[in-house]
């Protein structure tokens, strides 16, 4: 099988956390690999999501240092949510919390 690697940007507006990093990130635009197989049976209706992996730039004196870390992408799409979401906002399950339909509807 082949490997495909399509790389895209994503830009946060306030710093965030994701699982497998370490501390708590900058806001900014950092690059995201997803890495996907290709080739096989249904290939050709949608490729293999194998892995995906985030560019955290790393300050060891020497700018354009970068750690790349593998991340989870339901993690990632959750922490793009929480950027764009107003402080406060509720959601329809927040962690085992769910918000009960009014009856009166």
């Amino acid at each position: 099988m082949e490997m495909h690697t399509p790389i895209s940007r994503v830009t946060f507006t306030k710093s965030f956390v994701l699982k497998g990093l370490k501390d708590v990130q900058a806001s900014g635009t950092y690059t995201i690999e997803v890495r996907e197989e290709v080739g096989g049976f249904l290939s050709f209706v949608r490729p293999n999501r194998t892995s995906t992996w985030i560019w955290v730039c790393r300050d060891y004196g020497i700018p354009g240092i970068f750690q790349i870390v593998k991340i989870d992408p339901l993690d990632l799409a959750d922490a793009l949510v929480r950027d764009v979401r107003p402080v406060g906002t509720p959601t329809l399950c927040s962690g085992t919390k769910v918000f009960a339909r009014d009856a009166s509807i």
